[in-house]
């Protein structure tokens, strides 16, 4: 299971302006002249106060403690004085945080539909971190399939449905999934009425502790009164941070569906689509992203997008 990197310019005066102003292309001077690894979350540090960036090399100094929201590991820390670059580090180099692209082939599962693969794969919720008790269920549709039927079973749940298409709302008439509590999901192909292929996974709930966390981050980040583009961003890391892919695509989804021109936007959800084994899904976006920085002239996000686009190819071939 929801990376982060940001606008550079080529020189130490020069700065580029997305078209919606967002903050992250906001002009670079003597005391912002970095590709942030950080946003501050609480107050504390009068030279560091809540909203503002940290990049590599700052230093803070907080009356007691800050909370700080990593780009780069995609986690939310509580620090002490000190140095932020040794703690907000690579995800690359976090063993276990996250996939690294050059191993991609070693520990993503590839959801692509290729001709071999005639099972239901699910495709969403995107992993097995599920922060709602209700998700909506979708899968891969098998070409020889007249229908499918669904199956979840697990602690106080056990019932199936059939259904024609490739997704699902979670039946209303159906007992909610328990918090903390670990669900099998299977989706079985049918023709006529003949089972002929299926597809299980295992979804996890999040528990009553987790639930809180991430809404009082949610409830923190929406309150630092960002830009539309800059608190999609945050928020998508936030939910990366405890792995709910999901929810991190989806908002990032919803900047899209505005009409966001912030390439970021994009290539970040190119590589939440690429976390989810979604190769196509994710070329797509690497693509828009590259266009995007191009126009802008974002040398950063364009040599990203276009390694997100080759990692994609990569996933493909898989």
């Amino acid at each position: 299971m929801m990376h982060q990197t940001f606008i550079a310019a080529s020189g130490a005066f020069i700065f580029i302006f997305s078209l919606l102003g967002s903050a992250w292309s906001q002009p670079l001077n003597k005391t912002n002249a970095c590709e942030p690894i950080a946003r501050v979350l609480s107050s504390g540090d009068p030279t560091h106060p809540a909203k503002s960036f940290l990049c590599d090399g700052d230093s803070i100094s907080p009356s007691n403690t800050l909370q700080v929201l990593c780009y780069l590991n995609e986690t939310v820390l509580t620090l002490g004085r000190g140095s932020v670059s040794n703690k907000c580090v690579s995800s690359v180099s976090k063993e276990g945080k996250k996939c690294p692209r050059t191993l991609l082939q070693e520990c993503v599962t590839s959801k692509a539909p290729v001709s071999h693969q005639l099972e239901p794969t699910l495709i969403s919720p995107y992993n097995d971190a599920v922060l709602t008790p209700t998700p909506r269920l979708t899968w891969r549709t098998v070409p020889t399939a007249t229908s499918y039927t669904v199956q979840i079973s697990g602690t106080g749940v056990d019932w199936f449905q059939e259904v024609n298409g490739t997704s699902l709302d979670y039946p209303q008439a159906q007992p909610k999934l328990a918090l903390g509590n670990a669900y099998k999901v299977s989706v079985i192909a049918n023709q006529g009425r003949n089972p002929i292929s299926a597809s299980s996974t295992v979804l996890i709930i999040a528990s009553q502790d987790e639930i809180r966390q991430i809404t009082n981050l949610i409830t923190t980040i929406q309150q630092l009164n960002l830009s539309p583009d800059d608190q999609a961003i945050d928020l998508s890391t936030v939910y990366m941070s405890q792995k709910f892919l999901t929810e991190a695509i989806s908002v990032l989804q919803a900047r899209v569906r505005s009409g966001s021109h912030h390439p970021k936007i994009y290539r970040l959800l190119g590589d939440r689509f690429l976390d989810a084994g979604l190769a196509d899904e994710a070329k797509q976006q690497y693509t828009k992203a590259s266009a995007l920085a191009q126009q802008l002239n974002n040398q950063s996000e364009l040599g990203r997008a276009k390694d997100g686009i080759r990692q994609s190819q990569l996933l493909t071939q898989m």
